[in-house]
């Protein structure tokens, strides 16, 4: 059975505005004494904003108008306080250090050692002798029994992806790869056992260290190993080696890599490469690869968490604190095999090697491996960065694209020759005595 609904009485309220009154239901009562209340609430908020206000939001801002703010309050309640601009200057301040106060290179293992500690980390950039170095890791960790590991896509990995058994993964808010993990490209351990990365390239603290990795190379930033903690729970020593080339044979070397132009002709790949950079400076941007690697992840966290601003200027001093800081050995592609002395003194202290080192050092051995085509790259390469240089329109604009490169290149320049010159007289020293 229906129940009857009663039919309101109709009541005047005010100047010709009436409100139904539901005489069955105390509800219908109360409904009406809420519409009365929001009409007066209303024209009395009209009256004093001179705006009318309808609805919640408004209502809302009215009265944080209306009434005084909290006084007790703090100002990071809701808002974090940025870092005081002195602490923000000196993180990124860089003053080029004195040619004494450039750190030296130190044996750090010899190939009969069975009981290393620490770990070598080579930092990777692109069109840098990858190939070459890469296989003289591989080469040592197989003659003196050393686990090792090549990780890519990885410069912008997270501490906290490294903890415990988590997969490596890129964070950060100005990361391109942020939430995507990081590549495990080959790893083998101290037996020379290889794991299988065709099954999974997934990559964690737990698989290296059970593994006893030593050596680990390729895409990874300075710092990567600052939490690494060795079976004694302490943080472990960490040497870090790299590469550097010339910033416009880099360039001209990754265009040609990437796009595959070998049926241009020279002055062809030249004008496209001086019509990239001009399109970039259009822009407002400059080539800036370098600095990726030399970020620890921390500074990266820290900068990111407080919205600070990465500048040109400030990732290229942050780049070249850090070669110091963490005592980088510099290599130059320019100067291979100098740049394999260093990396012999450092690894192979009791010179056991010698003749591996001199073989990697023989670009002609190593061109007769690869049947020519490093030999070719590189002819074809000089070629059209010297049609670059000797044109003074590509020359200039290139060159201003290519400056916060060149700086930290320069720079890396000098710690290499320092490198270099110390241990040759340290050397030569002992010798004579």
């Amino acid at each position: 059975m229906r129940t009857r609904i009663s039919q309101p009485h109709r009541s005047t309220v005010g100047k010709g505005k009436t409100f139904g009154i539901c005489t069955s239901s105390y509800l219908s009562l109360l409904i009406s004494i809420t519409l009365l209340a929001t009409l007066w609430l209303q024209l009395s908020l009209t009256n004093e904003f001179g705006f009318p206000l309808t609805g919640n939001i408004e209502r809302s801002l009215a009265r944080s108008i209306r009434l005084p703010p909290r006084t007790w309050v703090a100002f990071d309640e809701f808002f974090k306080k940025p870092p005081p601009e002195d602490v923000v200057q000196e993180f990124f301040r860089f003053d080029a250090p004195a040619k004494d106060d450039i750190p030296e290179v130190k044996p750090f293992w010899t190939c009969e050692n069975t009981n290393r500690r620490g770990n070598l980390v080579y930092l990777h950039m692109y069109r840098s002798a990858g190939f070459s170095v890469r296989a003289i890791l591989r080469a040592y960790a197989n003659l003196c029994e050393v686990g090792l590991a090549f990780i890519s896509n990885c410069v912008d990995v997270s501490y906290a992806s490294m903890e415990h058994n988590e997969f490596w993964m890129n964070e950060g808010l100005s990361s391109p790869r942020k939430g995507k993990e990081c590549w495990l490209s080959h790893l083998e351990n101290r037996t020379g056992d290889e794991y299988p990365v065709d099954v999974t390239n997934v990559v964690t603290t737990e698989l290296l260290k059970q593994n006893d990795v030593g050596i680990i190379g390729d895409h990874l930033p300075i710092g990567v190993l600052d939490e690494w903690k060795d079976l004694d729970g302490n943080v472990s020593e960490t040497r870090y080696v790299t590469f550097f080339r010339d910033p416009l044979e880099k360039f001209v070397s990754n265009y040609v890599f990437s796009n595959k132009t070998a049926h241009n002709s020279i002055d062809e790949t030249a004008d496209s490469l001086y019509n990239i950079a001009s399109k970039k400076l259009k822009a407002k941007k400059y080539l800036d690869k370098t600095s990726n690697h030399f970020m620890s992840p921390s500074q990266k966290f820290w900068v990111d968490d407080e919205r600070l601003e990465w500048t040109y200027e400030r990732r290229a001093n942050l780049t070249m604190k850090n070669l110091i800081k963490y005592g980088v050995v510099i290599g130059l592609v320019e100067r291979f095999s100098e740049s394999l002395y260093l990396l012999q003194y450092l690894i192979d202290g009791d010179t056991d090697l010698t003749q591996m080192f001199q073989f990697f050092a023989s670009p002609e051995k190593i061109d007769r491996v690869n049947e020519g085509s490093i030999t070719g790259s590189k002819a074809r390469t000089s070629s059209i960065a010297a049609a670059i240089r000797s044109n003074v329109t590509r020359r200039l604009v290139v060159d201003e694209y290519l400056k916060y490169e060149t700086k930290i290149y320069d720079f890396a320049v000098r710690l290499h020759h320092a490198q270099h010159s110390r241990i040759q007289k340290k050397l030569m020293l002992l010798s004579q005595s």
